[in-house]
């Protein structure tokens, strides 16, 4: 998936002051809960996104940023469904969304300094994160949920290079086959959410570009632990 390509859209530059992280929420919509039979209630608004972004924060940032990401998950969404990685219905699970922020600023100095040479595997191993998560989720959040550095204790087994090979190996045990068809597939959504970056009307190297691509890198959270979540088994009803 690392196929070098020099760009200058994200740069390092003040990396220290721009990584202040807020977590935005839509505080109208209600909280989703998990049932015991493995449904998922879910918002009639499959595509809800909540924001992190960086300061300074602006409405009209909040407001352009929430459309591109829906948009971004919309095509993601589509795309997942027609090879069957997901349902008709996008999922949530509230417990690994919530570690977002945490993840998301441990995960940005890596991510930031290889998206240069390498903007799908920046982009990619973000989704292979957050299936991680998922599956740590599925297994014993009680446990996991304590952890207070699991980006680093996931990265640090084999390096961040190699951080998708741990991943599948590891953590999902995904092997052969069905171990290349996922990296595919996340590397394919990678490349779609990048070119949709790249569309962007973002001048490189800006605050602004900086803040597209953690949006960008939230898109890749979320796509997979709805990916994973399917892979487990959890199939997503609405609940009356």
């Amino acid at each position: 998936m690392r196929r070098p390509k020099p760009n200058a859209f994200l740069t390092l530059q003040n990396y220290n002051r721009l990584i202040s992280l807020h977590h935005v929420k839509k505080q109208s919509l209600p909280k989703n809960t998990l049932t015991p039979q493995k449904n998922m209630l879910i918002k009639e608004n499959k595509l809800n996104f909540f924001v992190v972004s960086l300061f300074p924060v602006y409405d009209r940032y909040i407001v352009e940023m929430e459309d591109f990401a829906a948009k971004m998950l919309a095509d993601l969404h589509r795309f997942l469904l027609e090879r069957g990685a997901v349902d008709e219905r996008w999922p949530e699970c509230p417990d690994v969304e919530e570690k977002w922020p945490a993840i998301a600023e441990a995960y940005l100095p890596d991510g930031a300094r290889e998206f240069a040479n390498y903007p799908v595997a920046s982009l990619g191993w973000m989704m292979f994160v957050a299936m991680a998560l998922t599956k740590f989720w599925d297994e014993d959040w009680e446990k996991y949920s304590q952890e207070e550095k699991l980006y680093e204790q996931l990265r640090d087994k084999r390096g961040y290079d190699n951080l998708d090979e741990y991943i599948l190996d590891e953590v999902l045990d995904v092997h052969g086959d069905a171990a290349e068809q996922m990296q595919n597939l996340v590397g394919d959504c990678a490349e779609r959410v990048k070119r949709a970056l790249y569309r962007l009307d973002i001048e490189p190297g800006t605050a602004d570009a900086f803040r597209a691509y953690v949006a960008c890198l939230q898109c890749m959270y979320q796509t997979g632990i709805a990916v994973q979540l399917k892979a487990m088994g959890y199939h997503m009803t609405k609940l009356n």
